[in-house]
């Protein structure tokens, strides 16, 4: 994101921040951390995490879903950073929790973050990992039964 974007995104936490709209203001306290986190600037990392670790606290009560999808942006900021171990168990919690909540979209995302994180460790057991990942990315849960067409 660029300086024009973040800014956009400063005036609506500070419109939030003054409609008193908790829920709103954990959102783009959410998309403020995330755009920092996109922008790559090593000086916008500390203050990333800081708002992703209340975005992350905030949707425990108003919005739950995007918990895993918080968790998954700040390991990928952690392994940027060069703490890849936690990075990779914060990964993996939410690659699951994903999964067993059947939310396939996220799932091919946070497959892809998991899979480049364990590429980049190299640790025994970490390709097949990796290899086993992107299967359960392209292939259907066990627990998801497809609908059969219907012609009628």
């Amino acid at each position: 994101a660029d300086d024009c974007v973040v800014r956009a995104i400063e005036e609506a936490v500070q419109t939030a921040e003054g409609a008193s709209n908790n829920a709103a203001l954990a959102l783009i306290r959410f998309t403020l951390g995330v755009a920092l986190l996109y922008r790559g600037a090593t000086t916008d990392r500390q203050r990333a995490l800081d708002l992703m670790t209340q975005a992350r606290e905030a949707q425990r009560q108003h919005a739950p879903s995007l918990r895993p999808v918080t968790d998954l942006l700040v390991a990928q900021a952690w392994a940027t950073g060069g703490d890849i171990d936690s990075a990779i168990t914060m990964a993996r919690n939410a690659v699951d929790e994903l999964h067993h909540a059947g939310r396939f979209g996220y799932c091919v995302m946070a497959n892809g973050i998991l899979v480049e994180m364990l590429l980049e460790r190299e640790a025994e057991g970490d390709l097949a990992e990796a290899e086993a990942n992107h299967y359960r990315t392209t292939t259907p849960s066990d627990n998801l039964q497809m609908a059969e067409p219907s012609l009628h």
